[in-house]
């Protein structure tokens, strides 16, 4: 701000040297400050230079001006980070126009310019220009917008795939007169789909083609998949196994046996592990061993049961034989695809059969090899400690386990089993080995387990979360107290405001992080469904294709639900974009709210719902509808129908799990021909729960106790130091657990509040607490930590504490749950 000797300065300088117009900014009487431009000119008056003036306030020019310059710029940041370009095309002039981050895609230099429209044959491969050139036509000629994908090929020689999208500006006449759209390179993206794609294809292979039955199950034992070798030995079609459906060729004298030990293992959520008998049609019986294990969620939920059945019918018909006579016995034996060895007391190689001695050639029976030396690299001088044989042995029992060993080229994975074989006297005379290899069997398994280990990535992100909260903390303390700051020179003001702002969406970003990771809930609260149905329908008419009619039907008198309000946005967005890619000549997407009661009739024939009051949103489509065996696995993580890289299978496996989460439930109804509808069914919110949420005062209030402060970032004590200090506190501060214990004994009457961090190295906050509450058992100690609540937060509140604030906190935050701590009686 110009004071007025320096205006009058300024308009010297202006006489003498005979300029004509700057620019200041101007101070009214009224304390508004304006952006003025002054056009002058010296003139001669009465022998005297005097200045003659015009004055234009040009304050909204100069806003609008920096706003543009603004907007160009975040544009521009913009389009780099999501790596997507602009462009427009003056269709009559044939000019075209590229944004900065096209050049950069393109791998060209800005200063040649943008190609024009009749040149870009030389950018894609031969293929792509025609398919391009057949869009851009049929723009051009109609205005339909279009989105195509195409292979760029840079000036390097790159090949990179991209998505072009555009959209035509139609002139009097009915044809396009500009062009413009997006252009994004997707190349990593295509070749994590292909990865993810030849991924499932390998794993879905191997279990359409693998000798041994697989399936799966639901929590509850109800069958959600059987594999093409489990209906041939059973001899029960995929269709009839559904549901309860695969029970029904159990032997009635094993069905009690099952069931029972299911419901022991579902109870503990162990390993099963049983041997029974199926009858097939044609009436034979197929013995079976049969193995599975549960799949458990984080909060060690069964989420659902995998398993195997192998054929041992040959196996329990070879145990029949060796009863009665030896002769029988070599003679199935040496005809299984099963190793077989016989031991003695002295664990003596008596016999192997053919199929077993492949894998170990060096072997000799009845030449006094011992087994521990035979079958072990290298040789072993006792017997193996997960040995069967000695346990059979000593009480003439079946025994297994199994156990890596090197066979042939290569460690095969064995399971063994140990059958006696006794004399007249009911002693052990002989063990007989039956010896499966596992191998490839325990290979599929790990494929299966890998898909629960990509929940790892969670994992990391919450391992960080904690850093990156201590430094969002610095950035929002000291930003805050700069702006709180009566002294800062206005000028700067700004500038700290958005650096705050952006500390505030880096903390809410690390939160998005911890959801993912599951170290923080979801946020749920008190929500009307019909605002959201409203926000989503404007948003939808803004993107979703134009021949494509969306109805909107709202209960006006709709309870409402405790929900996550971006979950059900989630939800909402997965379902339309289903219906959108499910009616390509257009249609209607119908979305729908209306409160229902489930009853108990209701509720007993539909085991996922349970009786009571329920909001039901509805989300319906005219498209080309879903066949019955397709609609079995919609629901299914990676199950698509679309082609290759227009979908992940992954929509509806959330749209399933945040209803669950929930507590709701989902039903899809679909025919071939007639359209999809979804609905879902979530509880409605009872008037008693969930309680208001508290106010926040809008004062804070300080006070003059003596507080400790606990925590091993320095730039974080020095800020909780000055926040603190700056409410009247005196602050005492440590840097770990150890240093803080010792601060507290030696000043235990006048510590009114301990506010401690929760995770620091060496003596971590819960072991903290518990020494503070071994020297005074009515410590108050205030928890710091970027987890939620729950976890390592909640033992520490369980252990002693008294409150909990969530890094990274503001000023209000912090102050408020200090004084409501001390203030707690």
């Amino acid at each position: 701000m110009l004071s007025p000797d320096e205006v009058a300065l300024e308009r010297k300088r202006v006489i003498s040297e005979e300029r004509n117009y700057f620019i200041f900014p101007h101070r009214l009487v009224t304390g508004e400050v304006r952006t003025v431009e002054v056009h002058s000119s010296p003139i001669s008056f009465a022998e005297k230079k005097i200045l003659f003036s015009i004055i234009h306030d040009i304050t909204e020019r100069k806003k609008a001006e920096e706003s543009l310059q603004r907007s160009q710029a975040m544009l521009a940041r913009t389009e780099g980070i999501a790596h997507v370009g602009s462009w427009e095309w003056d269709v009559e002039a044939d000019k075209v126009t590229w944004s900065e981050e096209l050049f950069r895609i393109f791998h060209r230099s800005p200063a040649d310019g943008a190609p024009s429209f009749s040149e870009h044959a030389e950018l894609y491969t031969p293929e792509d220009v025609e398919r391009l050139r057949a869009v851009v036509a049929e723009a051009v000629s109609n205005g339909r917008p279009y989105e195509i994908e195409l292979r760029a090929i840079r000036k390097d020689g790159e090949t990179r795939h991209c998505l072009a999208r555009g959209h035509a500006e139609m002139g009097p006449e009915g044809r396009a007169t500009r062009l413009f759209g997006s252009f994004q390179d997707i190349t990593e993206r295509k070749r994590m789909e292909e990865t993810l794609r030849a991924s499932e294809e390998r794993f879905r292979t191997l279990l359409e083609v693998s000798p041994t039955g697989f399936w799966a199950t639901d929590p509850i034992g109800k069958n959600t998949y059987v594999s093409p070798y489990w209906t041939k030995m059973t001899g029960i079609s995929k269709e009839d196994a559904q549901g309860d459906g695969w029970s029904s060729g159990l032997h009635p004298d094993d069905k009690d046996a099952i069931f029972a030990g299911w419901a022991q293992a579902s109870i503990h959520g162990e390993p099963y592990d049983s041997e029974f008998r199926f009858i097939q049609p044609d009436g034979h019986c197929v013995w079976v061993l049969c193995k599975a294990l549960a799949v458990k969620t984080d909060e060690g939920n069964i989420a659902e049961w995998l398993g195997t059945i192998t054929d041992i019918t040959e196996r329990k018909r070879s145990e029949e034989k060796l009863r009665e006579s030896e002769e029988q016995y070599r003679a199935v034996v040496n005809n299984l695809h099963i190793g077989i060895s016989v031991i003695n007391h002295n664990m003596e190689i008596v016999a192997i059969n053919p199929f077993f001695a492949a894998y170990f050639p060096h072997v000799r029976a009845g030449e006094g090899q011992v087994c521990y030396v035979a079958y072990n690299d290298p040789p072993s001088s006792e017997p193996c400690s997960y040995c069967p044989c000695v346990l059979t042995f000593q009480d003439g029992k079946v025994h297994e386990s199994e156990t890596d060993t090197p066979a042939g080229d290569r460690i095969r994975h064995f399971r063994i089993v140990s059958c006696p074989v006794k004399d007249e006297n009911g002693q052990v005379e002989l063990v007989i080995e039956l010896v499966e290899d596992f191998t490839e069997r325990r290979a599929l398994y790990a494929q299966l387990a890998q898909a629960q280990k990509m929940e790892a990535v969670g994992t990391l992100a919450g391992g960080v979360a904690h850093d990156f909260n201590n430094i969002l903390q610095v950035a929002l303390g000291y930003s805050e107290l700069l702006l709180g700051d009566e002294s800062l020179p206005e000028r700067y003001e700004a500038d700290l405001a958005k650096i705050h702002e952006s500390a505030k969406r880096g903390a809410d970003l690390v939160q998005r992080l911890l959801t993912f990771s599951r170290k923080t809930e979801s946020k749920p609260q008190p929500l009307d469904l019909n605002p959201r149905v409203n926000e989503m329908q404007k948003m939808l008419e803004r993107t979703i294709p134009k021949m494509i009619e969306i109805r909107v039907s709202l209960s006006e008198d709709l309870a409402k639900i405790f929900a996550d309000q971006t979950q059900v946005d989630q939800v909402l967005m997965n379902l339309a974009v289903n219906a959108r890619d499910a009616m390509p000549e257009g249609g209607k997407l119908v979305i729908e709210t209306a409160n229902v009661v489930i009853d108990e009739d209701y509720a007993r024939s539909h085991l996922e719902a349970k009786p009571g009051r329920y909001v039901l949103l509805r989300v319906s489509d005219t498209g080309s509808g879903i066949d019955k065996e397709t609609l079995e696995h919609i629901f299914e993580p990676f199950f698509t129908t679309k082609g290759l890289g227009q979908g992940t299978g992954l929509g509806l496996a959330m749209v399933f799990g945040i209803v669950k989460q929930h507590q709701g439930f989902i039903k899809c109804y679909s025919e071939v021909g007639h359209g999809t509808t979804f609905k879902i069914y979530l509880p409605a919110l009872l008037a008693e729960t969930p309680p208001d949420l508290p106010v926040i005062p809008s004062s804070l209030q300080g006070g003059t106790e003596t507080i400790l402060l606990v925590d091993d970032e320095e730039l974080i004590r020095d800020l909780g130091k000055r926040i603190l200090s700056k409410a009247g506190y005196t602050v005492l501060a440590a840097s770990n657990g150890r240093e803080a214990l010792d601060l507290y004994r030696s000043n235990k009457g006048n510590i009114s509040l301990v506010m401690l961090d929760l995770i620091m190295p060496g003596m971590g906050g819960k072991q903290c607490i518990e020494g503070l509450l071994k020297i005074d058992p009515d410590v108050k100690v205030l928890v710091a930590s970027g987890y939620s609540a729950g976890g390592p937060t909640k033992q520490a509140l369980s252990s002693g504490a008294k409150g909990f604030v969530a890094k990274p906190f503001d000023m209000r935050q912090v102050l408020e749950m200090v004084r409501k701590t001390i203030d707690e009686q």
